[in-house]
């Protein structure tokens, strides 16, 4: 079960307190943040890019990926801290996510958004283009083998 939680650490949220700005600076040059938006937990095409996620555990834990699920009118917390409701609007007007029902923002270790697309998008294409990064390069060539046995 923890080693579940390390591959695809999946969290929702619904925020207020500090920014969020500052909450994703605990995630610089450890982890890429990939924060999926959605205007409901019940959206078919938001469930099937969870699908598409989870089913590629060991691709996210390999490239230090964090599924954050940002959906709008639930009570969510990340990292076990509840965020209240005024923090949402903030972190949709941060990345730009207004406007948008099913939003994917990678951001990348050095804290820059890297990508912005619409659901669903396959691991696959996130994959690849988190492989062409620089960073992802030096990582690949210093990692000797294949860390991920998820079942």
């Amino acid at each position: 079960m923890a080693f579940q939680r390390m591959c695809a650490l999946s969290v929702l949220l619904v925020f207020s307190g500090s920014t969020l700005a500052d909450f994703l600076d605990g995630y610089l040059f450890d982890t890429r943040p990939l924060l999926l938006f959605s205007d409901t937990a019940n959206d078919p095409v938001y469930e099937q890019q969870l699908k598409l996620l989870s089913g590629d555990d060991c691709g996210l834990f390999e490239r230090n990926v964090t599924v954050i699920n940002v959906v709008e009118n639930e009570v969510n917390s990340i990292d076990g801290h509840t965020l209240s409701p005024g923090q949402s609007t903030k972190f949709r007007d941060q990345y730009q996510a207004d406007g948008y029902k099913r939003l994917i923002v990678l951001v990348g270790k050095d804290g820059e958004v890297k990508l912005r697309a619409h659901m669903p998008l396959s691991s696959r294409d996130l994959f690849k283009l988190i492989d062409l990064m620089p960073t992802r390069r030096a990582e690949a060539a210093y990692q000797k083998t294949n860390a991920c046995t998820a079942t």
